[in-house]
């Protein structure tokens, strides 16, 4: 469960390391830029295994349906930063930092406000969702508890649009924290966040836009590719350990100088170590 985890890892180059304690703050990508290419789409072979017609009948049927045809034409992606629970994982190392070559940074979380899976509060005003991933290839069962939830909601106030909005949330939200199986070893936790897509059109739709507004988008080139996102302002002393890669070549007093002007946090309390992997170049 998120709340009995007390530290999230992010492992990243040192190019992004510098720029995450320079600035303060976690990138939040589009997940459809993430390295799966089944990111946030891992329930459309399940829905085959649901046989609606024998399973839902009339209103019911048509609610299922319409939450699947709203999954499936769905564009308003949510953007992601992807952590570990675990800080010196082999694998993560390979994929995620540089080969080696990178950095560890750990976040309390404690620091940062909220909201589970489970609409739990943690913090005040949150603006993201942070919860654990969970790694499944075979989310039949899961899709119908989402309708029979959302039927349930039907029957309660004969609303069949609140039932589908209802619906609809819940699988997408569940949709983003789903990943297969084949990537169980990373152990993730994610920081997902919707933004308001209505400001992110308002020039091509040449409208004012007064709504709440929390996070100004922005962009990078990845080798060919462009990429949006957002930047999370993180709270005060939330960086609270540095694990170094184990084949990390900053020099340790350059690190001193600059944990000193942007993480002071993890220079007092001394919360700085080098993998114990043993991994070299061949």
């Amino acid at each position: 469960m998120i709340s009995e985890i007390k530290t999230i890892y992010h492992y990243c180059s040192t190019d992004a390391f510098l720029k995450i304690l320079l600035s303060n703050s976690i990138f939040l990508t589009h997940c459809r830029m993430l390295n799966d290419g089944k990111e946030d789409r891992m329930f459309l072979n399940s829905f085959e295994k649901v046989d609606l017609v024998s399973e839902y009948k009339d209103e019911e049927l048509e609610i299922a349906k319409k939450i699947i045809d709203g999954y499936r034409k769905k564009v308003d992606f949510p953007y992601v930063a992807c952590f570990s629970a675990q800080d010196d994982i082999l694998s993560q190392w390979i994929a995620y930092g540089d080969d080696g070559r990178g950095v560890c940074i750990g976040f309390d979380l404690s620091k940062i406000p909220f909201i589970d899976l489970l609409n739990e509060q943690h913090g005040d005003k949150p603006k993201v969702i942070i919860d654990e991933v969970g790694y499944s290839d075979d989310n039949d069962e899961l899709i119908r508890k989402i309708f029979n939830a959302s039927n349930i909601i039907y029957k309660k106030e004969g609303n069949a649009g609140k039932a589908i909005a209802y619906g609809l949330s819940g699988m997408e939200r569940l949709s983003i924290f789903t990943k297969s199986t084949s990537f169980s070893y990373e152990d993730e936790v994610r920081m997902v966040y919707y933004p308001c897509y209505r400001h992110l059109l308002r020039k091509f739709n040449q409208e004012e836009f007064e709504g709440d507004v929390n996070y100004e988008l922005d962009f990078l080139s990845s080798a060919t590719r462009i990429k949006s996102y957002f930047k999370y302002k993180l709270p005060l002393d939330t960086i609270s350990s540095i694990t170094l890669g184990p084949k990390n070549q900053i020099d340790f007093t350059q690190l001193m100088i600059l944990l000193s002007q942007t993480a002071p946090r993890v220079r007092i309390e001394n919360n700085i170590k080098y993998s114990k992997i043993s991994y070299n170049d061949f």
